[in-house]
């Protein structure tokens, strides 16, 4: 019993002791909004950008894990939106891949960088239309437009609303595959496609196909394509663009 009674008094003793900054990601990581709020305002040691191996904030945790209220809190106490973990990632790529609107927004407007690239160069954008959050999309496109329209404004005193879109100067048609002609199967698949600054293409998802393997091939050509990329204001933009792919099956001799 007593060595019972010294172990539960050894565990109690730890949890107690227990590294304030990692209480921090933990509970920012598990929604313990009250536990995160009593933590910043009673501890004079923890530190609000405290990172982890992977080089992960409570405000990366918090954003990945949608917990707007905790996102919130962390900012107000100073945490920086603009750090990144190991992977170049900042806690509005993590939102972005995962959905997170509302967290999104609080950290677009707390200044986050809607541009800024991960260490595979891929922008909170990018990450939102791999993983097809329409809401994630729409809301940094907006705070794209806003941000052009703002420096236009600065530079020339009014704000500027000339959009150029992407301009095809590289493609090739896609390959028939076997399936395709055997089955004499024509028509078109209609992707969806983002185009990046660099006019390369980003992301590719089907919203119209026709059959597995010709949307595949669909999908690896249209991958290969070069753009002149857009711009707004006279800068380079990311765009989401409609590209059809026509199939025509060959006619007889």
């Amino acid at each position: 019993m007593t060595s019972i009674r010294l172990a539960l008094l050894f565990i109690a003793l730890s949890s107690s002791s227990q590294d304030p900054d990692r209480q921090l990601r933990d509970w920012s990581a598990s929604g313990r909004t009250n536990a995160v709020r009593k933590l910043l305002a009673e501890s004079e040691t923890v530190d609000v950008g405290t990172r982890d191996g992977m080089g992960w904030t409570p405000l990366m945790y918090a954003a990945e894990s949608g917990h707007a209220e905790i996102v919130a809190l962390l900012i107000e106490a100073g945490a920086n939106v603009y750090s990144e973990n190991n992977d170049g990632a900042t806690a509005l790529h993590l939102a972005a891949e995962k959905g997170r609107t509302k967290v999104a927004r609080i950290l677009l407007k707390a200044g986050a960088d809607f541009d800024a690239r991960d260490g595979e160069d891929r922008t909170p954008l990018y990450r939102a239309f791999d993983k097809r959050h329409g809401e994630i999309i729409e809301l940094l496109q907006q705070a794209a437009l806003k941000e052009a329209d703002r420096k236009a404004s600065v530079e020339t005193g009014r704000v500027r609303q000339d959009t150029h879109p992407p301009k095809l100067i590289e493609s090739s048609p896609a390959e028939y595959t076997n399936i395709g002609l055997n089955r004499g199967i024509e028509g078109t698949v209609v992707l969806m496609i983002l185009v990046r600054r660099d006019g390369s293409v980003g992301p590719v998802s089907v919203s119209e196909g026709l059959e597995e393997t010709l949307d595949e091939s669909a999908r690896r050509t249209v991958r290969k394509w070069k753009f002149e990329p857009a711009t707004r204001a006279g800068s380079p933009v990311e765009v989401i663009m409609e590209v059809k792919m026509d199939f025509k099956l060959p006619t007889e001799p």
